[in-house]
């Protein structure tokens, strides 16, 4: 009986560490840093976070399967959730996200859409010029008149695509370390998440797109695919990558202090793990 009171207590202990919220009382916060991690997606570990799926016909549970960046930003089209401006913290629609990363130049033209477009106005305007004009217009405020009842048709055209790549470079997590002196327990509770711009040309500073509030896209996580091109065995949901920290991502800022070498990033992480290990002794 007593090997089995002690299964249950060490579970209980496990299952603490490794859930991803774990709520803990204001007054049992004995130690507290806000971290955020810049997580390189082109690294090795990483790589599955944005790596698309190798056969659609396979593991039909899981909605989406073209990576995390592709998920957030398509749960942000559908409605799902909101995404908030990072420089002021109010929520954005879809019309806005799709804005900024238009500004972004995160969306690209698709030339061949217009050229064949052009080309059936050159074969028509010669015999019914008039007539189609007028038959062009109408179904022009047709279809703004349609558009503005759309959630986010306005801003996707037929020739305007979302060019994912300046957002699969990199991509930051802002999380909470808290040491709950009631358990004598480390927890890592993920705030949000940030998707970063980053200049395919490296010459202009990486700009932070949106926060995505980490409860909000819990429920689009469980149905993500993270699959392991090494062993195709290997399929989870993207939200047990986060609970079990299956990835790799340098701390760049601690509590507001940012960090500027490497070194120092994981001089700064060391540190916290030492004071962790001492803490134990609490």
């Amino acid at each position: 009986m007593k090997y089995f009171l002690s299964f249950l207590i060490l579970s209980g202990i496990f299952a603490q560490l490794f859930a991803q919220e774990v709520k803990i009382r204001e007054e049992d916060n004995f130690w507290r840093r806000r971290v955020v991690k810049r997580i390189d997606m082109n690294e090795k570990i990483n790589q599955p976070l944005h790596n698309h799926a190798l056969d659609v016909m396979t593991n039909s549970k899981y909605v989406e399967r073209n990576g995390l960046i592709v998920a957030l930003l398509n749960g942000a089209e559908k409605g799902d959730f909101v995404a908030y401006n990072p420089d002021t913290g109010k929520p954005m629609d879809w019309q806005t996200l799709f804005a900024r990363m238009r500004e972004q130049g995160g969306v690209w033209e698709d030339n061949n859409a217009e050229i064949a477009l052009a080309e059936e106005e050159d074969k028509s305007s010669n015999t019914f010029a008039s007539w189609n004009e007028e038959i062009e217009e109408q179904e022009k405020n047709s279809f703004l008149s349609y558009a503005k009842k759309q959630k986010y048709a306005p801003q996707k055209a037929m020739n305007q695509q979302i060019n994912y790549t300046p957002y699969e470079q990199e991509f930051q997590i802002v999380e909470d370390w808290i040491f709950d002196k009631n358990r004598s327990v480390m927890a890592y509770n993920i705030d949000y998440f940030q998707i970063i711009w980053s200049d395919p040309t490296g010459i202009s500073r990486d700009k932070v797109l949106a926060n995505f509030r980490y409860k909000d896209v819990e429920a689009l996580l469980e149905k993500t695919q993270w699959q392991n091109r090494m062993n195709e065995a290997e399929t989870r949901n993207m939200k047990e990558i986060f609970e079990l920290h299956i990835y790799h991502g340098i701390v760049i800022n601690v509590s507001g202090r940012e960090v500027q070498t490497l070194y120092e990033s994981q001089k700064r992480e060391q540190e916290m793990i030492e004071y962790e290990h001492n803490l134990w002794n609490y």
